[in-house]
């Protein structure tokens, strides 16, 4: 920008002094007719073309892990803050009446087998006693039953060890998935029931940028396009993310569609529930035309351009796209290689004459 900010002052000086010099003289001297202006030639630019609008951070995993037991926390394992993995215990709720309620399940359970065991055993040589008529059926009836009736205890004894077993690990609350521990919801020694929230797991690793996008641009954005953002808290920062989802459907309230992107975050700088302002690249509008600012004049609603023709201005109303670091794209009204005024437009007529204070080549930018 050293090279524009020079050009654009020696052109200023140059206006002033011969602006001073039409002063003292005039036509009545033999001094040129018409408004002292400057130019530049309309130059070709590669512009990308985007959407900007306001997001939000959202970790890919968060959730609020609650107890499926219930008893006092005897131990804290992973505090907030703590990077966990996936199935590491973070709480731990007291095992002690769950660990003598599975013990007293597999007891019941070795009872009824061995009691199903001999019933058994009885029954086969009731088979050969009721065969020889030495026993009465109504005896081998019952023993039937009974035999049957043992079968049911012991898949009972089985299903009640496994719900001790079951509730026995469950009293070591384990993070579901990899993340980060973050608000703890409960002290030790605290008693919580069942559906308690215990403690927020984050996974802020990657995170999705979700914001909403007027249906002007319905049709623009695609999976894969690349999305800049920064994050409020971090304003210099420029990170870069790939959109993975467009909504298909317009809300009818707003007119707008949803977009999300997904970011890796690799050291974690975008914090879910942080503002993020986005700019969606959406394509390149290949040597677009691109003024300086000071060239584009504003009137209400729309913008002008002033053309320099023969030594007569012309006013062009042109369409304004991105604004670039002290440039404009030119989507409609001007053609590349076009000489633009860009000082002394004031008070203008379209189709004065004017004359230039010095002809300048293509306005070149440092990168």
């Amino acid at each position: 920008m050293a090279v524009l900010t020079t050009i654009r002052a020696a052109g200023a000086l140059a206006l002033a002094i011969l602006a001073m010099a039409g002063c003292g003289g005039g036509e009545a001297e033999g001094g040129p007719s018409g408004a002292v202006i400057d130019t530049v030639h309309v130059r070709g630019e590669d512009v990308a073309s985007l959407v900007q609008a306001v997001g939000t951070v959202e970790a890919d995993n968060q959730t609020a892990v609650a107890g499926e037991v219930r008893g006092q926390v005897s131990r804290i394992l992973q505090d907030e803050g703590s990077r966990v993995s996936a199935g590491q215990p973070v709480i731990q709720i007291d095992p002690g009446p769950y660990r003598f309620a599975a013990q007293s399940a597999a007891a019941d359970l070795a009872r009824a087998e061995a009691q199903l065991s001999a019933d058994e055993k009885q029954l086969e040589r009731f088979d050969q006693l009721l065969e020889a008529g030495a026993v009465d059926r109504q005896t081998y009836d019952n023993l039937q039953a009974r035999v049957e009736s043992g079968r049911a205890a012991v898949q009972q004894a089985r299903a009640a060890i496994g719900t001790a077993q079951w509730n026995l690990g469950k009293s070591t609350v384990r993070a579901p998935f990899a993340g980060t521990v973050a608000r703890r919801h409960v002290q030790l020694g605290q008693t919580v029931d069942t559906q308690d929230e215990l403690f927020d797991l984050v996974d802020d690793q990657p995170v999705k940028i979700r914001f909403a996008v007027p249906e002007i641009h319905a049709g623009r954005i695609e999976v894969g396009d690349r999305v800049e953002f920064r994050v409020r808290s971090d304003t210099v920062a420029v990170r870069i993310a790939a959109v993975d989802y467009v909504s298909p459907e317009i809300d009818a309230g707003s007119r707008t569609f949803e977009v999300t992107a997904v970011y890796t975050n690799p050291d974690r700088g975008a914090r879910p529930g942080a503002y993020a302002d986005v700019s969606v690249t959406t394509g390149v509008n290949e040597n677009a035309p691109v003024v300086p600012e000071e060239a584009l004049v504003t009137e209400g609603t729309k913008n002008y351009v002033y053309v320099l023709e023969d030594s007569t201005a012309h006013r062009r109303e042109v369409e304004a796209g991105v604004r670039l670091e002290g440039m404009v794209e030119i989507l409609r009204g001007l053609e590349v290689g076009e000489v633009a005024i860009t000082a002394g437009q004031a008070g203008l007529q379209d189709g004065a004459a004017v004359r230039v204070v010095e002809p300048r080549e293509t306005l070149q930018r440092e990168p």
